[in-house]
């Protein structure tokens, strides 16, 4: 641990050969309570046991008539036996910065008091500026903020080991300067041959955070296992079962690094932690010989009836990023998806995705292959992943949204265009590819695109345009996410009104029209289609609005 609020990970980019450390990142825990006595006031620093607070949560005003004995013992455990631990933040531990729990202090001048009367903690005056800029610059580096205080060669600032004892450490004063968010630098040889790995991570100097509206950077997002993954955690913890997790992380470290299994996460980006890929390491269920078990647990979970043995097989499966019913397999030399239907959702997500692969091979669009098959009574769906190679090796993937999602517009199809067009590797063969899936996803339903289904990968020239591994499918009004737009404002209307956009896809006019008719013949076979896959009518029945209007 490099900073007491912080944890570092290096990041390693796989399917790159030869290439370089990305930079590292990091990430803030979770803080203990902690009182300070300072006159009349007790300060209470750190974060509660609510994962989603990081910041002072108050400060206690003592009353006038409270015993003059500041120093007294009885006095700070009034005070103190309501947190989690008490411990004096002027003072300490002996073991220096070591226990992620203590807050950076030391002995230092008395504070100024503010305009609300309260005292205020203040810096030493020659960090005082360089801590303001460090708040205000989100591209301020630790080089450029604390390395001409000190004399001598000092080359890279992440590796810096002060005295923890020194009055005059520029440490404790940068830790409180930073905020408790994430943080990423670039390595210098990543600056030199690298690439950005985001819209939210410029090829620049210094410390960079994520962008206001996001709190977490893009390629961590990419990663990251759905909110209903970590309670299914949380819960198996609460049985008993053992976790591999860090008593201070976060929500966000947790599902973005702890869960994600450190062979078989999504993307080809790596964290490491003591030289060892950070994440799960139980094995995953085998597709040959375990498939079996790993449904009858899931089965077990959502009847709340899992033991002990079934979380065993679930948990490693629940490590890729996307909703309940979803799991990694083993399968040969590489790793596979499997998803089967929840027992509260209204249809079946699976069945529902394969007829949409199957539609959209038909239309010529190019898709993961996929496998409908029968297990133990219950159609399940095998996928291939999008992010490995024949081989099973890692492929860097990162989603449209991290690579040109506008934070406050989102993302648009011109926008997936941009990308291309400017960091490309075969523009002219992808392009004409995103006009074909816009169409096809708008047929499937107004709001059937989701951001997470525009995957690129890295190669040697560029960024190539993954295949197509799902369309949201739904009832009309039970996709809640936000709508992909054209341009940044506007949603497309109807699958005529991509033919005028052809043009900026490097498609002519009249073979947009020639696809959209192909397309729309294919579409007027769903329902004979869905019903060779097993689907009930009833679910027939409510997609019909949506997959009938073409």
């Amino acid at each position: 641990m490099l900073l007491p609020s912080f944890r570092a990970f290096d990041v390693v980019v796989n399917g790159l050969p030869g290439a370089p450390k990305a930079g590292t990142l990091l990430l803030p825990v979770r803080r203990k309570k902690v009182v300070q006595m300072n006159g009349d006031n007790v300060r209470a620093y750190g974060a509660d046991d609510s994962p989603s607070s990081w910041d002072d949560r108050r400060s206690l005003d003592r009353s006038a008539d409270r015993s003059s004995d500041r120093s007294s013992d009885r006095s700070s455990d009034r005070y103190g036996d309501r947190y989690v631990e008490r411990r004096d933040a002027r003072s300490p531990s002996r073991d220096g910065w070591t226990d992620p729990n203590v807050i950076a202090s030391w002995d230092r001048p008395k504070g100024r008091r503010g305009a609300s009367g309260r005292e205020s903690a203040s810096l030493p005056s020659y960090l005082e500026a360089d801590a303001k800029r460090a708040l205000t610059s989100k591209a301020t580096g630790l080089t450029e903020t604390i390395g001409r205080r000190h004399s001598g060669p000092f080359t890279d600032p992440l590796k810096f080991a002060p005295n923890p004892r020194s009055q005059k450490d520029p440490w404790p004063t940068i830790e409180r300067a930073l905020p408790p968010v994430p943080h990423f630098i670039y390595d210098e040889g990543w600056l030199d041959k690298g690439f950005s790995l985001g819209f939210d991570l410029p090829m620049v100097r210094g410390l960079q955070t994520p962008h206001e509206q996001r709190g977490s950077f893009g390629f961590l997002e990419d990663r990251r296992v759905h909110d209903s993954i970590l309670s299914l955690y949380l819960e198996a913890g609460r049985e008993g079962l053992a976790l591999p997790f860090p008593e201070d992380a976060t929500p966000l470290e947790l599902s973005a690094v702890r869960i994600p299994h450190a062979d078989h996460h999504a993307g080809g980006i790596s964290l490491l932690e003591n030289h060892w890929a950070a994440g799960l390491r139980e094995p995953v269920p085998d597709r040959s010989t375990q498939v079996d078990a790993l449904l009858y647990a899931w089965h077990a979970s959502e009847r709340d009836r899992a033991r002990r043995e079934d979380w065993t097989v679930l948990l490693p499966a629940m490590s890729f990023p996307g909703p309940e019913g979803r799991f990694v397999v083993r399968s040969g030399r590489t790793s596979a998806l499997l998803q089967t239907r929840a027992a509260a959702a209204p249809v079946d997500a699976a069945l529902w995705r394969e007829l949409a692969l199957r539609l959209a091979r038909r239309c010529g669009i190019e898709t993961v292959a996929s496998d409908w098959v029968n297990v133990m009574g219950t159609n399940v769906l095998f996928l291939e992943r999008y992010d490995r190679d024949a081989d099973g090796r890692a492929q860097l993937t990162l989603s449209g949204e991290t690579l040109g999602g506008d934070p406050k517009a989102g993302l648009s199809y011109l926008g997936l265009a941009d990308i291309l067009n400017s960091s490309g590797a075969e523009p002219a063969k992808d392009l004409p590819r995103i006009w074909r899936r816009m169409v096809f996803s708008h047929l499937c339903g107004a709001d059937a695109d989701v951001p997470a289904h525009w995957q690129f990968i890295r190669s040697t020239y560029g960024w190539k345009l993954a295949p197509a591994h799902a369309f949201s499918i739904a009832p009309p009004g039970m996709n809640v996410h936000r709508p992909i737009t054209v341009d940044g404002k506007q949603t497309l209307k109807s699958a005529d009104d991509a033919v005028s956009l052809a043009p900026y896809f490097g498609m002519k006019v009249a073979e947009a029209k020639a696809a959209l008719s192909e397309m729309r013949k294919v579409m007027l076979g769903w329902e004979r289609l869905a019903f060779s896959l097993g689907a009930d009518p009833r679910e027939c029945a409510l997609m019909a609005p949506v997959l009938d209007d073409v």
